[in-house]
């Protein structure tokens, strides 16, 4: 998958495409299940038409600079979402630099200037509840009316629900803000990544290798307590018990596996766990199996899934 950083680059690239671009446009923090049915949509047009796939997202998150004050806790890194793009199959993914010129950009001259001018874009799909240009307030509906006209096809698509939930990038901060990593990972379709600082376990404590690493606060954090959890380690992925906590307004995480090495800047969290820090502290080898256990019991269940257990609401 190629990254284009630049509206210039985008455009450069564009040129040298000589068969029809779909594109998606939105921010895709958590690249979620309603995401992912936005972005295979896409991809199956791509293969249909015989032509290439983009997504187009921002950085950095648009309220970030619209309104800085409700700047939501992220999701995903910026590396982390082109990751996820990737492993959808797309040709092709934008990363456009929200800066405040860009977001003083009209409904009319995002249309006309970026989908036309720069993508030439036959085909956009977008979000349900998607709104661009200044001040948020153009719609799918203005796409699909200027469509005819700029010479694409809009496609708008529907929410994503699980049982009574439509899935959001909001509805899954709030999961994960109360800990419950379990609803977050279905909505998700796949485990939650907390970004850490790099780290090695090297210190041997009662048995197990363990380690502490400091969270970024601009990702969402869950509630303080334990966690099942999994570190990539060596290009492997090894079983840890996490205990997340804060020291003054910086949440931290600590770790302990069975292994000891450089982990990468991350931990993957499953499961709260019915434990306590202290156990954690005094106990820890036993929580460790505990925590293996149920990461054995959910991958279990995981492969009883036949599909992403969402669907769309036309």
């Amino acid at each position: 998958m190629e990254i284009l950083r630049s509206l210039r680059e985008l455009g450069r690239w564009r040129r040298g495409v000589r068969v029809p671009v779909g594109v998606a446009i939105g921010a895709f923090d958590g690249v979620h299940i309603g995401h992912q049915y936005l972005l295979r949509t896409l991809h199956q047009w791509a293969e249909d038409a015989g032509g290439r796939a983009v997504a187009m997202t921002f950085e950095p998150h648009p309220l970030a600079v619209i309104s800085p004050a409700h700047a939501p806790k992220l999701l995903t890194s910026l590396d982390n979402k082109l990751e996820l793009f990737a492993g959808l199959g797309l040709d092709a993914a934008a990363v456009i630099s929200f800066t405040p010129e860009f977001a003083a950009l009209t409904p009319d001259e995002f249309m006309q200037l970026v989908i036309h001018d720069v993508m030439k874009a036959s085909y956009v799909i977008v979000g349900f509840n998607f709104t661009f240009g200044a001040l948020g307030k153009g719609t799918p509906d203005d796409l699909v009316a200027a469509g005819p006209r700029l010479g694409f096809e809009t496609v708008v698509a529907p929410p994503v629900c699980v049982g009574d939930v439509c899935v959001s990038s909001t509805t899954i901060r709030a999961a994960v803000s109360r800990g419950a990593l379990e609803e977050a990972m279905v909505m998700l379709g796949r485990p939650f990544w907390l970004p850490v600082a790099p780290f090695a376990l090297s210190t041997l404590e009662g048995g197990l290798y363990r380690a502490a690493a400091a969270v970024d606060s601009r990702f969402a954090v869950p509630k303080a307590g334990v966690y099942a959890g999994r570190l990539r380690m060596e290009g492997r992925s090894r079983a840890a018990a996490v205990l997340i906590s804060r020291k003054a307004d910086t949440p931290l995480a600590e770790l302990a596996t069975n292994v000891s090495g450089q982990a990468e800047d991350g931990v993957e969290l499953w499961a709260r766990l019915p434990v306590s820090q202290e156990d954690f502290g005094r106990r820890s080898g036993e929580v460790l199996a505990y925590s293996e256990e149920k990461l054995s019991a959910m991958l279990q269940e995981d492969e009883r899934r036949a599909e992403v257990p969402g669907r769309a609401v036309p």
